[in-house]
């Protein structure tokens, strides 16, 4: 089943489950679980294992197994859905789940405030962040992915959402416009319409168009090292590459994008650049999306965690004949 279709269901009833996927009419829910998909309003709603509360999965040598049940808090033992999930079909094949949903929200509005610095910038989502009630997605966009979705063409463009009911939907958004011009932010407008549909370009983004060159690289840091990192990241330029960057602030989750006519070489030295950042900073980063040129010359996964040892072992115990996706996860697992 595809997230498009699943919340089409959801909201005959409605209800909808607060996960932002890429390309939601082709995403399945079992991918989006195997890869712990997630856009910019985890901010409020998490993550896809927050959600979850029951998987059935085929292991490697056919037999069915389930985790978890299907309500809230009627199991006992290991929470398997949490291992299930982000490991890229690596342990299990999902085949069902069951999660929790929430009620739509009957109002949606979105706020946007342009910047000419990324001083000003960060000082402006800071205010809203600490500000009474906050968004339910905040996140702050450089130039050339403003102008890559229409947004304009300023320095930084600072998106902040809120979802609810209209009555509170309003409040909370007046609240973080006076938030805002208190901090001395300038013009702050509200898009129209397709709000929506803007959000899900931005989601799209790295995954857009698939014939296109895109390099995408996803880098974590603590929320209050975001600022830093941006400006960091600002300071790699490539004459023939856009370089777009793409920050959830709140969530510390940073995307660097690079798209372009240019050879090979030239992405593959953009992402050498950023890694090496990432490195300085001693931040963890994976190539999320890349050309297969580069993805057979680079480890796409980013500093190898603590934990490898533990999960070469659980590797071992539930697919010891390395069946399962062999050899696409961290690790080379």
């Amino acid at each position: 089943m595809s997230l498009a279709g699943l919340d089409e269901i959801l909201a005959a009833e409605g209800q909808f489950l607060p996960l932002e996927v890429p390309r939601p009419t082709e995403a399945t829910v079992g991918g989006m679980l195997a890869a712990a998909a997630s856009g910019p309003l985890s901010l409020t709603y998490g993550f896809p294992r927050d959600w979850l509360i029951g998987v059935k999965v085929v292991n490697a040598d056919g037999r069915v197994t389930k985790g978890g049940g299907r309500v809230v808090k009627n199991v006992t033992g290991y929470d398997m859905n949490k291992l299930y999930t982000g490991s890229l079909g690596t342990l299990g094949v999902i085949v069902e789940a069951s999660f929790k949903v929430a009620p739509r929200p009957a109002a949606s509005t979105t706020f946007t405030a342009e910047f000419d610095s990324l001083e000003g910038a960060m000082e402006g989502a800071w205010a809203l962040l600490e500000g009474y009630g906050g968004s339910d997605a905040l996140t702050l966009l450089n130039g050339a992915v403003a102008e890559r979705l229409g947004l304009g063409v300023a320095g930084y463009v600072l998106l902040a959402r809120f979802l609810g009911r209209e009555g509170v939907v309003r409040m909370r958004a007046e609240r973080a416009r006076a938030s805002m011009e208190q901090a001395g932010v300038g013009e702050v407008r509200e898009l129209g319409c397709d709000e929506a549909s803007i959000w899900q370009s931005l989601v799209d983004m790295p995954w857009a168009d698939e014939g296109a060159q895109m390099l995408g690289v996803r880098c974590s840091v603590l929320p209050t090292e975001v600022g830093q990192l941006l400006e960091n990241l600002e300071q790699i330029k490539s004459w023939n590459l856009n370089h777009g960057l793409v920050a959830y602030l709140g969530t510390g989750l940073v995307r660097s994008l690079s798209w372009g006519d240019a050879a090979p070489s030239e992405f593959d030295l953009r992402v050498q650049r950023v890694i090496r950042q990432m490195t300085e900073q001693k931040s963890a980063w994976v190539v999320e999306h890349c050309t297969p040129f580069l993805k057979n010359r680079r480890d796409v996964w980013g500093p190898l965690p603590s934990g490898l040892g533990i999960m070469r072992r659980l590797k071992l115990a539930l697919d010891p004949h390395g069946i399962l996706n062999p050899g696409r996860f961290v690790g080379g697992i």
